[in-house]
């Protein structure tokens, strides 16, 4: 008898025999293992559905279901597809069902259609599809309070990297949660609207946390801007929507460019920020002097920036730019602490530090 754990798609019934329900069933056990704040957690097993093993006890006698009956040995089977099956085996299988005469007949073919799609561009990768969606689970220090977040990516193409989740943004949004003195002064100082600025918001990640954190600490007086480049912007206002985060005349999305902020002036009157948040915004040499120009016409005189850094040694001379920037516009590092974290190449170190004007 064939283990049941080497079984793939290949083993699979022909397509032109599958009845409706039993593709539906198919596509539910080929999801990929899902991923939570850029790590792999387990797939949900679950048992097939009682038509579907009907069919394939009576319909079908292919190995190894051509001695045994339950359904769960069924179920544990088809389970075992995903990590049994090669990525271009995969996509190739879902590639032909989803041209397959056999399934556009089917009666619920726009959702099943639909569903092999998403399923091919999981498998391809966001770069190639054409978009994905990212989960993150953030939570307070005893974990009492969870925060779900769905970021959705269009993968890197042309050059947008803010069209991907970078890692930085993870770790700075479980301290926003965690920490409450981050924004502490807003709590303290109800007669003030404080203003916050992130620069190169990407997907939106850290800003969606910062709205979670003001509505949990039921706080009023505050105004969040999110900014990036005109191309990115579109996406990062759909993933504000997405996370119920769009809040009327407190949360803005607007593009920013670091070399002309002259429209971004205009937008907001040319006002200060009392709060400036930047994370993982070096990939090129003249980052570091762009950023830094930035964080200078932006920062009230009180204000705080909250830097947060991925210690890649691909960057290290762009880091230390910025730092010898920041120190020459008399800025004085109040706070650095190193954090851990994760992105999609794995264990990832981070440094996060705040500054204030001298």
């Amino acid at each position: 008898m064939a283990d049941p754990y080497l079984f793939c798609v290949s083993h699979l019934p022909p397509i032109h025999i599958l009845p409706e329900y039993l593709v539906i069933d198919i596509l539910e056990y080929l999801e990929p293992a899902p991923t939570v704040n850029f790590q792999e957690v387990e797939r949900e097993f679950h048992l097939l559905s009682h038509p579907s093993h009907e069919w394939l006890v009576n319909s079908w006698n292919g190995v190894p279901f051509h001695d045994r009956n339950e359904i769960e040995f069924y179920s544990e089977v088809l389970f075992s597809m995903v990590p049994s099956t090669s990525e271009s085996e995969m996509i190739e299988y879902l590639t032909r069902l989803l041209g397959h005469p056999h399934v556009h007949s089917f009666e619920q073919s726009d959702e099943i259609l639909d569903k092999i799609s998403n399923l091919i561009a999981k498998y391809c990768g966001s770069a190639v599809s054409g978009g994905s969606f990212r989960n993150f689970l953030l939570s307070n220090n005893d974990a009492s309070i969870k925060v779900p977040i769905q970021i959705k990516e269009l993968g890197i193409a042309n050059d947008n990297i803010g069209w991907k989740t970078w890692g930085a943004s993870y770790p700075f949004s479980q301290k926003v949660i965690r920490n409450n003195t981050l924004f502490e002064d807003i709590a303290s100082h109800p007669e003030n609207v404080h203003r916050i600025l992130e620069l190169g918001s990407g997907t939106g990640l850290a800003g969606v946390s910062i709205v979670k954190k003001m509505l949990l600490d039921e706080v009023n007086n505050w105004t969040l801007h999110l900014t990036d480049l005109p191309e990115i912007v579109e996406n990062l206002e759909e993933n504000i929507k997405l996370n119920k985060a769009d809040i009327k005349d407190k949360v803005f999305v607007r593009p920013l460019d670091w070399k002309d902020p002259s429209d971004f002036k205009k937008e907001t009157q040319n006002v200060k920020f009392d709060f400036v948040v930047v994370c993982d915004c070096l990939y090129s040499p003249e980052h570091p002097k762009l950023v830094a120009n930035t964080i200078d016409e932006f920062l009230s005189g009180n204000g705080l920036l909250y830097l947060e850094i991925p210690l890649r040694e691909k960057y290290e001379e762009e880091r230390n730019t910025l730092w010898n920037l920041l120190e020459e516009k008399n800025f004085e590092k109040i706070l650095e602490q190193k954090d851990e974290g994760f992105d999609d190449y794995g264990e990832t170190d981070y440094v996060f530090q705040c500054y204030k004007r001298k």
